[in-house]
């Protein structure tokens, strides 16, 4: 096997034999330029291609097109410009692999730089005439996945991502199986499937310690931190993106590569409360951009700025924090993610200032920011952080004293939040759930005074903080059917007179609720009923209701526990009728209930 052939197959022990010996043909010193960029070691690949490969030299056009690649890594954008014209004067000499490479590092250049009609342009081209070469084909695939992916098209990028995963994975090469594996997993997380992205996540890092890539190992991990992050896990990303940060640190390396790392970490610590340490971070991130200003790059720096402005308190900085804020969501989009984390800190920067100086045009801007980002999300099915946004729109109802679409706003924010594991939000519209009224109690209530939605907006503001919720007081569990008649009651209090008595308005209440209600099978429902709390769950034509008093965090846990494991029991539904509970059934329900309502 050539030099080559051993790097595209993941030969990697013999390759570095190859590396090791005396007498070597220019080509293998390429290849192993191209094996240091893979490791991450940028510099050291650019020193050995000046060392090796002068002017008039045989391959010296692969060798501009291997430092263009590490020139790009480093963010040294206009000196990417300067290689791609060196190479258009001798492209013709450029062996086959290497005319895919240079079209993918003009691509590549034009996605960092923005200019994504250009780089779509010419990656549709390279669709149409993909070239023989497993391996070259796996390249254009992945790469058109990622000119999707920078744009927010997730849908779309899945399946090219699949596409040259499965090309990758064919021919051996392990290293862009892996980066393939990162992307579908960065989009995972945020469709809100982040388990999902954590396991592949690992399958990725497994793959890229056997071949000894540490610095890539960095890069996945900075991905793995800001899946804890999104989950409320703060310590845990926190950990993630130092480990991360040690190993990105490597002489050689890009410290740009460091920039998204740095603005999870900060996120992280602002949240655990340790202030002052996000400001030597942040110094850190201006030396990175003393000299040049990264178009891809510098607007993750500017929202580090504003968080690390905000966080102090201060009112200047708050107001400098949301002019950094609006600066980066009116330049031209380059980086979807970047933006839509811009959009969510907007939302809160804005309602904090609404919350002290009460001035209606906050509003106003809040709610824009929330269409922007919904539509932004909807368009790339990117959903992990529409729940936040659903939060956000029932509060600006709440001070509108509109509480029946709040009630939806929070229901559809708890629901999804729930769906998603994240934890730290479900208490928190939980939390405001509890506190908001319903049904008739919400249509006969004034809208909030000035100090109560000044509460709601405060703990909104800070809602990463955990917040310790008591459990409910159960009362009664029960099922009826569509027309309203009880089928199975069980009660937790012992004061079962008293409950039986109750539960005839208990059913009243929801046979009339149904009525309007339950659009769809699965539809979580809330009805406040005096002191009582009852959560309706609607699952094929039977209506689930646990009634209870109290915050309503846990309850809702312990009512989706009780409905998985009845959708498990197929013996419960293939003897269901309408009409009456069987004895079977009955013992069915019995012990399902005892099981996701212990006491």
């Amino acid at each position: 096997m050539s030099a080559e052939d051993l790097l595209i197959h993941c030969e990697i022990s013999q390759l570095e034999k190859v590396f090791a010996e005396k007498l070597r043909d220019p080509f293998s010193v390429i290849v192993e330029a191209e094996y240091l960029h893979h490791k991450g070691q940028y510099e050291q690949s650019i020193n050995l291609v000046k060392e090796n490969l002068k002017i008039g030299s045989p391959y010296r056009a692969e060798a501009l097109v291997i430092t263009g690649y590490d020139l790009l890594y480093l963010s040294r954008e206009e000196e990417v410009a300067s290689i791609l014209d060196q190479i258009r004067s001798i492209e013709a000499f450029l062996t086959p692999r290497y005319q895919i490479e240079f079209k993918i590092l003009e691509v590549t250049h034009a996605m960092f730089t923005g200019e994504f009609d250009r780089s779509g342009g010419i990656l549709i081209g390279m669709i149409d005439n993909l070239p023989e070469s497993s391996y070259s084909q796996g390249r254009i695939l992945h790469t058109y996945g990622l000119n999707l992916h920078f744009q927010g098209k997730y849908m779309d990028a899945l399946k090219y991502y699949h596409d040259a995963l499965l090309k990758f994975e064919t021919i051996g090469n392990h290293i862009y199986a892996a980066r393939s594996i990162h992307n579908i997993a960065s989009i995972y997380a945020h469709q809100g499937k982040i388990e999902d992205a954590l396991l592949l996540y690992e399958d990725e890092i497994s793959r890229l310690e056997t071949l000894g890539m540490d610095y890539i190992i960095g890069l996945a991990l900075t991905d793995v931190g800001n899946a804890h992050f999104i989950q409320g896990r703060y310590q845990q990303a926190k950990e993630v993106c130092i480990r991360s940060n040690e190993l990105l640190r490597h002489p050689g390396g890009s410290l740009v590569d460091l920039i998204e790392n740095s603005v999870i970490l900060i996120q992280a610590m602002i949240e655990l409360g340790e202030i002052d340490e996000t400001k030597v971070i942040l110094e850190e991130m201006e030396e990175i951009f003393k000299d040049h200003q990264s178009k891809k790059w510098y607007p993750y720096y500017k929202l580090a700025k504003a968080l690390v402005l905000h966080s102090t308190g201060r009112t200047r900085e708050k107001a400098d924090a949301i002019t950094l804020a609006e600066e980066i969501l009116s330049a031209p989009m380059i980086d979807i993610d970047n933006y839509t984390l811009t959009l969510r800190y907007m939302i809160r920067f804005l309602l904090e200032e609404y919350r002290s100086y009460q001035h209606p045009q906050s509003l106003i801007d809040i709610d824009a920011f929330i269409d922007i980002f919904l539509d932004t999300a909807e368009q790339g099915e990117a959903s992990s952080y529409i729940p936040e946004f659903h939060l956000y729109k029932g509060v600006t109802s709440i001070i509108d004293g509109h509480y029946e679409k709040a009630e939806i706003l929070l229901m559809q924010a708890l629901l999804s939040a729930r769906d998603q594991k994240l934890d730290h939000l479900s208490r928190l519209i939980s939390v405001e759930l509890d506190k908001l009224p319903s049904g008739e109690d919400g249509e006969n209530t004034e809208p909030p005074s000035i100090e109560e939605w000044q509460s709601t907006l405060e703990r909104v503001s800070t809602y990463n903080r955990d917040q310790d919720i008591p459990k409910e007081v159960p009362v009664t569990f029960f099922m009826v059917n569509k027309n309203g008649n009880l089928l199975y009651s069980q009660e937790f209090t012992g004061k079962t007179t008293v409950e039986l008595n109750l539960m005839a308005n208990f059913i009243s209440a929801v046979h009339s609720f149904a009525h309007q209600t339950f659009s769809e099978s699965g539809t979580l429902e809330r009805i406040k009923h005096g002191s009582y709390t009852i959560l309706l769950n609607e699952i094929n034509q039977l209506i689930i209701g646990y009634v209870f008093e109290g915050p309503m965090y846990h309850a809702i846990r312990k009512l989706g526990d009780f409905v998985k494991r009845l959708n498990e029991k197929s013996e419960f539904w293939d003897e269901l009728d309408p009409y009456e509970i069987t004895p079977t059934s009955i013992s069915i329900l019995n012990q399902l209930v005892e099981q996701a309502f212990p006491n």
